[in-house]
């Protein structure tokens, strides 16, 4: 709840920066990125490894709010797509609009990818964005991207 002054102190503090409050935006800090999903919903993204550390300090400093922290590390995959024409490569299989004025890094969104459903967000202005997918459909969306890039010399990492 945003109108909670205790959540929101509580989540700053423990993400070392304010949960993003505007619809489809990312923040960064730290090794964190915070996605913005939903009103009352955010996507934590941490460096490998402190998923539980995060979890636990997330847990602690929302103590006494109404929340739920869930680790779902195990559930996604996060692959990079980066260089000139990675914005022409997502567009391949992606119909949301993300030429340079509709959508900037700190910009994220929920959708499709070559038909798999993906949260993704653009990190700089390369453009890179980095694409969580499902576990299951990463090897099928790796290929695709894959192969959707190979005309243009595109970077496509895991």
């Amino acid at each position: 709840d945003l109108d909670d002054k205790n959540f929101l102190a509580g989540a700053t503090k423990a993400l070392g920066m304010a949960p993003p409050i505007a619809p489809n935006t990312a923040a960064s800090s730290s090794g964190l990125v915070v996605i913005w999903t939903a009103p009352d919903e955010w996507l934590v993204v941490t460096e490998p490894g402190a998923e539980s550390a995060v979890e636990a300090t997330l847990v602690r400093a929302l103590n006494g709010t109404h929340h739920a922290v869930t680790d779902t590390s195990d559930h996604s995959t996060i692959i990079r797509l980066s260089g000139a024409a990675a914005r022409t490569v997502m567009a391949k299989g992606c119909a949301l609009d993300l030429h340079i004025r509709a959508f900037r890094p700190g910009d994220a969104a929920q959708s499709h990818l070559a038909r798999a459903l993906v949260t993704f967000w653009q990190v700089d202005e390369a453009p890179t964005y980095d694409i969580l997918v499902v576990s299951s459909f990463a090897a099928y969306l790796w290929a695709w991207l894959v192969d959707a890039s190979l005309e243009f010399g595109v970077r496509v990492e895991a």
